[in-house]
């Protein structure tokens, strides 16, 4: 078995940045990067929604940010040498393709391999739901799911959101496409005082 067997569709395009705008009248680019280092986004073979290939060059190790807290690099692309061209290219999505970011550590996962895995409940393994978005805050990693089904006994909405904890995820297992998940007692403990208080 191949590292990249463990992937679930290796091959399936994943968002990288996207170009916001021109920067000046060469043909540079400026360039919403969502890598954790922005400038690393020229280090894998990109592609936009066509599967066009984009070359990349950073112009300036310099990186700006938003009022949203986005951080912006400049570049050129190949073929791009005016602003007219740059124009032509506002809005344009940049990708690469999952296989490209290798294996991680045990215990580390990208974030894109996580949304889509079936939540499955550790009390009585069913499927539960689904992973289906992640986000950060200054609390650390956080992965929302989407239930089944409400479920008023745990206190849960249709949608919820848990701490990325390996005391709340007891497993993670990519190659199956499951997590297992032991909903908080805390969750469960307020449902039970609520239910009691309306008594």
């Amino acid at each position: 078995m191949t590292k990249n067997s463990l992937f679930k569709n290796s091959d399936r395009k994943v968002l990288l940045g996207k170009i916001t705008a021109p920067f000046g009248i060469k043909g540079e680019l400026k360039i919403l990067s969502y890598c954790q280092d922005p400038f690393a986004i020229v280090n894998y073979p990109l592609l936009d929604e066509n599967d066009d290939p984009i070359e990349l060059t950073i112009s300036s190790k310099t990186a700006k940010k938003t009022s949203t807290h986005d951080t912006i690099i400049t570049a050129y692309a190949k073929g791009v040498e005016d602003r007219n061209a740059a124009e032509l290219m506002r809005n344009v999505e940049i990708y690469t393709l999952r296989k490209h970011f290798g294996a991680n550590d045990e215990n580390e996962f990208y974030h894109d391999d996580l949304i889509g895995l079936d939540v499955i409940d550790v009390a009585t393994k069913n499927k539960i739901g689904e992973i289906i978005n992640i986000y950060n805050d200054k609390a650390g990693a956080f992965l929302e799911i989407e239930f089944d089904k409400a479920d008023k006994e745990k206190n849960l909405d249709k949608i919820e959101s848990f701490a990325f904890k390996k005391e709340i995820f007891l497993e993670v297992n990519l190659e199956k496409n499951f997590v297992i998940i032991d909903v908080p007692e805390i969750i469960i403990a307020s449902a039970k005082i609520n239910k009691d208080s309306k008594k």
